[in-house]
């Protein structure tokens, strides 16, 4: 757990850096294409991923699976994992530039998709390195690399937006960010495990037909249940961009962006964790031991973030998109007519429920890649993206980016009770209510504080959070310390 923790901590410092780098884009495309230009990025940012996530086909975690095996050749199962993901990404990319033509997009949405498609073939690769680093909990250079890479993309949009070229210079940028992310990677890749140190025929002559198609098969179920994912999550944005206007897919895309970096936590713990739950899978003790921490992490990072969240709402959309962005938006009356919340806010804190229940999600989703339970994921997803499609063709005419919102509620909702049940009946591993009681109460103490403190002291949002943060951690301590002398006692 403490190499976990070392890992896990690396990672967050990079993201955090990461994070910074994407709020500051987002407020510099949003000030400067406005809800209509976002709303054509958002749309192209949305099928790039829908193809990543193909292109990917689950190679990835299945890949860390097999490095993390034992007694095994590694040079030679990861020079196959590498061939493998570079011939599903370009087979991936070929699909799209067959279809892009029969979507109804504008020109520029399409022109955007054929400039970004091949940044798709630069990240799939650079997760094969990626791979590396993750099972041998050396994340310190992904995380470097990362940073460098997601600072290089608002650099070049902002030089762009001072020389007049628009929109075209984001699209140009994120290539260019992902080239330079794969370059980084292979060069530390070959310093480091010795990859790419011997003779190109010599590294062609690993190539196992047997070896690539068991690696194939093997993700194959996790891939369709990665596609379906996506779809779930990703589908709302592609409906909105037709069905509702340009400005409508921006307003959801800023509250969708905002909220997706909140996921950081759970990926990287994740990703962590996957390697221990594989190998301690059979270890009774051992698992539940991992499960309780992992559990706690999940819920004592969730419900903060939830709370803290929709308190700041307003101040957090106002900080990332602008004055302007949310009041061009209307406001929404509740209880007859006496409160009213503006929708863009009201659409970001059902948003962060949805971020709230991945947390617990994403630890339920690892133990079952752990337990080769992919297919069961995948089987869910044959019945939560169909109602995702249905509850979205109900909603978005009506509500537009909040029935999007609300759509993708109540379908994590079904997700995360399906998943509890699955791991409680697979593994006999149930989650702590104590815990999450712990952490509720935490949570409300820490948001009266919030807002005493905005009333009374200052109302600057950075500073709001970083007290929250503080206070959070001081009541967690205080709490923990009176329980126990209780027990104690």
């Amino acid at each position: 757990m403490d190499k976990v923790t070392s890992n896990t901590v690396i990672q967050m410092a990079g993201r955090l850096l990461q994070g910074l780098a994407a709020f500051f884009l987002l407020a510099l495309l949003t000030r400067e294409l406005g809800a209509e230009g976002y709303g054509r990025f958002a749309t192209v940012y949305a099928w790039i991923t829908l193809i990543a996530v193909v292109a990917d086909m689950g190679l990835y975690v299945t890949g860390i699976r097999e490095l993390s095996s034992e007694n095994i050749c590694r040079n030679s199962v990861f020079y196959n994992f590498l061939f493998v993901k570079i011939a599903v990404a370009l087979g991936a990319i070929l699909c799209t530039f067959l279809v892009l033509p029969l979507l109804p997009f504008e020109k520029i949405v399409k022109s955007g998709i054929i400039v970004t498609a091949p940044a798709v073939l630069f990240t799939a690769t650079s997760k094969a390195f990626r791979a590396l680093f993750q099972v041998d909990l050396k994340m310190q250079y992904p995380a470097l690399t990362d940073t460098i890479a997601s600072f290089t993309m608002p650099m070049i949009c902002l030089c762009a937006f001072w020389a007049n070229i628009g929109i075209d210079a984001v699209f140009a940028a994120f290539l260019i960010s992902a080239l330079i992310s794969l370059c980084m990677l292979a060069g530390f890749s070959r310093s480091i495990f010795g990859v790419f140190t011997g003779s190109a025929s010599g590294i062609f002559k690993t190539a196992d037909k047997k070896i690539m198609k068991g690696l194939f098969m093997t993700a194959l179920p996790l891939g369709l249940s990665g596609i379906m994912s996506v779809i779930y999550f990703r589908f709302d944005m592609m409906m909105l961009s037709w069905m509702a206007p340009a400005r409508d897919v921006g307003v959801y895309g800023v509250c969708y962006t905002v909220v997706e970096l909140g996921t950081v936590l759970p990926v990287l713990f994740w990703g962590s964790m996957l390697p221990f739950f594989t190998r301690d899978l059979r270890k009774t003790d051992r698992l539940k031991l991992h499960y309780s921490k992992s559990y706690k992490v999940m819920t004592l990072a969730a419900v903060p973030i939830f709370c803290g969240g929709c308190l700041l709402a307003p101040r957090i959309i106002r900080l990332i998109a602008g004055k302007d962005f949310i009041s061009s938006v209307p406001n929404i009356d509740f209880f007859f007519n006496i409160t009213s919340v503006n929708s863009i806010c009201l659409t970001f804190m059902i948003l962060l429920m949805v971020l709230a229940l991945m947390f617990w999600g994403q630890l339920n989703g690892c133990l079952m890649v752990a337990a080769g339970s992919q297919k069961i994921l995948l089987y869910a997803y044959f019945f939560l993206v169909p109602a995702n499609v249905l509850l979205n063709i109900i909603l978005i005419p009506r509500y537009s980016y909040m029935g999007a919102a609300s759509a993708t509620l109540f379908c994590e909702i079904g997700a995360i009770l399906f998943t509890t049940w699955y791991v409680w009946k697979k593994l006999k591993l149930r989650p702590e209510l104590s815990c999450l009681l712990f952490s509720v109460t935490a949570s409300i103490l820490m948001c009266i504080v919030i807002a005493v403190t905005a009333h009374y002291f200052f109302t600057n949002v950075i500073l709001l959070i970083l007290t929250g943060v503080v206070i959070y951690a001081i009541i967690l301590s205080l709490l923990r310390i009176s329980f126990l002398k209780r027990f104690v006692s």
